[in-house]
């Protein structure tokens, strides 16, 4: 009875139409607590990066993201695109307060993930581990876990409930993090890390269902087969797939396929060292990012007369704090890369420099691509994805074999920066504007990485990493890019700062304002 009485609490609840600004209020708020595990999360990875990096040097290094590679893609080619459908389905019936749709959602999905994709990693974990039982025991229960108990996340992502998923992975990425270095201390193996780090991540998966009402667990863990999807699903399902895997290959460190054939084992793990530490430096813009996709969904599905609106703030913001972590936190940290992973490495230090900017630019198409798919546009990212990738393999082919890592650092940029422009392009014809004035909305990623450029020259007058260094290109970063944003008027409007100050608590919000008011966007 009590069970019940909650269901039909909750009903009520959802039942109506939510408003554009509850929306807001849920993509902000859980933008902000999942950027505030990222802060937490991304010093801890930071640090373990660089023990298992001196642990296993440069080649084992490469070795381990070979095998990271490979399962991220075997994860991303079975699983079909079903649980970006779902999001996106799901997300639109939630906005309209359908459970009892978002539901029958979750259950097909349940289905597919357990009868479909599980037996699929389950050959392909096996097939990787190499005839080694320990490490295969491991992965197959690191793939069995997310299969039977992912509907809990996924409804969690699909009510726009982010805020309280993030909460729960501060604990979770401790336990990760923990189990990495553990890994790397005691075996010195990159086949033991890897294989320890995707079952990790699987362990709190039950405490989801703790964040759920009656009604959520019920949905979360009752199966049905997939079949009699919504009209478009399964066309948006594998175009989101095709654009997925191919998205994976242009923005992940593919290139190291192609250095492994071509180059030295070392060359590998230099390529490989400075492309993660890339990604964990963007890992908070990304987290903000992260929330956007189910509130995107909602408002194209419930307001579209604000998508244009929305889709601004979203890029400004991206492209702002991009910007700032491009010019502020990529400097003294390219300067201090051989006292932090060693010698070794000392060479990865560009590297870190390129990757970086475009790691940055690929934040900074966070929002573009979640307002692609609210509209359902899949086939047409696809598209864009698959020009990208030829631009990508061409260049690695052509000229990895003759410039080794200097070809692989060209290679990926060429096919990050075609997907951005093509991107913009996509969404000037959908909003009738200019490409320009999309474009415009970026320009502080291009503040940021003028200001990077400083930065690293006045890091660079020093002969040695020391902090006093450190400090002063972190500064010189900060204060060029300050400038540059106010000159160009490249950062957030008062309205995005408004926004964002009032889905936050309230301890929170003079901080907000007088940022608002040093860069420029109040007086």
């Amino acid at each position: 009875m009590k069970d019940a009485h909650v269901d039909r609490v909750g009903e009520r609840s959802e039942s109506a139409l939510l408003g554009r600004g509850e929306l807001q209020r849920r993509a902000v708020a859980g933008s902000f607590w999942t950027a505030a595990h990222a802060l937490v999360a991304a010093p801890l990875a930071f640090v373990v990066n660089a023990v298992v990096a001196r642990v296993l040097g440069p080649a084992e290094y490469g070795g381990l993201a070979l095998l990271t590679l490979a399962l991220g893609i075997a994860t991303q080619l079975s699983n079909l695109g079903v649980s970006d459908a779902t999001i996106q389905w799901g997300a639109a019936a939630a906005v309209r307060g359908a459970r009892d749709e978002v539901a029958r959602l979750l259950s097909k999905s349940l289905g597919f993930h357990v009868v479909v994709q599980l037996p699929l990693l389950v050959a392909t974990v096996l097939v990787l581990a190499r005839n080694d039982g320990f490490i295969a025991a491991v992965l197959v229960l690191s793939v069995v876990l997310p299969a039977a108990l992912g509907s809990a996340a996924l409804l969690i992502t699909i009510e726009n409930r982010t805020a309280s998923g993030a909460k729960l992975a501060m604990l979770s990425n401790l336990i990760v993090q923990v189990g990495i270095l553990g890994a790397a201390l005691t075996t010195e193996s990159p086949a033991w890390v890897w294989a320890v780090r995707a079952l990790a991540g699987s362990l709190l998966l039950p405490l989801n269902f703790l964040l759920l009402d009656a009604w959520g667990r019920r949905a979360a863990r009752t199966i049905a087969l997939p079949r009699h999807m919504p009209n478009g699903f399964w066309h948006f399902a594998a175009a989101t797939m095709a654009a997925g895997i191919a998205g994976m290959l242009v923005f992940s460190r593919s290139e190291i396929v192609a250095l492994g054939w071509f180059s030295d084992p070392a060359v590998v793990g230099l390529f490989a060292l400075a492309f993660g530490v890339a990604a964990q430096v963007t890992a908070p813009v990304d987290a903000l990012m992260g929330p956007l996709a189910p509130a995107a969904a909602g408002l194209v599905s419930g307001h579209p007369g604000q998508i244009r609106a929305g889709r601004e703030r979203a890029v400004r913001a991206s492209a702002f704090l991009s910007g700032a972590v491009l010019a502020v936190v990529v400097p003294p940290l390219v300067a201090a890369v051989p006292l932090l992973y060693g010698a070794a490495y000392t060479e990865a230090r560009v590297p870190l420099l390129i990757l970086s900017a475009t790691s940055c630019l690929q934040s900074v198409c966070g929002p573009l691509v979640a307002f692609a798919n609210a509209r359902r546009q899949a086939g047409k990212v696809l598209r864009i994805t698959m020009v990208a990738l030829v631009v990508d393999v061409v260049l690695a082919l052509a000229l990895i074999p003759k410039l080794d890592l200097v070809g692989a650092l060209a290679a990926n940029s060429g096919g990050q920066l075609t997907f951005l422009v093509l991107l913009i392009r996509l969404e000037a014809a959908n909003e009738r504007q200019s490409w320009l004035r999309v474009a415009a909305s970026t320009r502080a990623w291009g503040v940021g990485l003028a200001a990077a450029l400083v930065a690293i020259s006045v890091s660079s007058l020093s002969s040695t990493y020391t902090a006093v260094a450190g400090v002063a290109s972190a500064f010189s970063g900060a204060l060029v890019y300050l400038l540059g944003v106010r000159m160009f008027r490249a950062g957030m409007t008062e309205a995005d700062w408004q926004a964002l100050g009032g889905a936050l608590p309230a301890p929170m919000r003079p901080p907000i304002r007088w940022a608002a008011i040093l860069f420029g966007a109040r007086s």
